[in-house]
């Protein structure tokens, strides 16, 4: 039998960066775990790892952004996978976000503007409930999709 682990690699997902900020700077994490949850209001669910830095930041935060990369952007995905803090926003084009300040990165499909509306823990990982207050992006691009250890897009018919 396939394992849980083994069967959610193979269903494919849309590639996220969540951003939030601190008085220190920007922080932000890969994620792929991100789901609409109601279309009035739209609102957006997100799913962090206990193990992210950017999960305990938005504990206390009350806005943070989901940035949905572009197929070419797959370098922004290792980047934030690895070191969410300010630093790994060294050289990224990124700029705050109108509604709440939260940083936006560039040349994204979409950034999603959220402002916290509820939170809770499951098992380990912290699910955050966000209501969007802006949209920003390219609805042109074609979206960076992660399926079992790889990268790649979809092609429209």
């Amino acid at each position: 039998m396939t394992s849980f682990h083994g069967a959610m690699r193979r269903f494919p997902t849309g590639v996220t960066v969540i951003t939030t900020a601190t008085a220190d700077g920007p922080h932000g994490m890969t994620a792929s775990a991100v789901l609409s949850v109601a279309l009035d209001p739209p609102t957006v669910l997100v799913s962090l790892d206990h193990r992210s830095r950017t999960r305990e930041i938005l504990r206390s935060r009350e806005a943070f952004a989901v940035n949905v990369l572009a197929h070419d952007q797959h370098g922004l995905a290792d980047r934030f996978a690895r070191s969410g803090g300010t630093e790994a926003f060294d050289d990224v084009d990124w700029y705050p976000l109108p509604g709440t300040g939260t940083p936006g990165l560039g040349a994204v499909v979409a950034t999603l503007d959220c402002q916290v509306v509820e939170r809770f823990d499951v098992a380990d990982h912290l699910i955050v409930v966000g209501r969007v207050v802006g949209v920003d992006g390219r609805p042109d691009a074609l979206p960076l999709v992660h399926l079992d250890r790889a990268y790649g897009t979809v092609v429209r018919r």
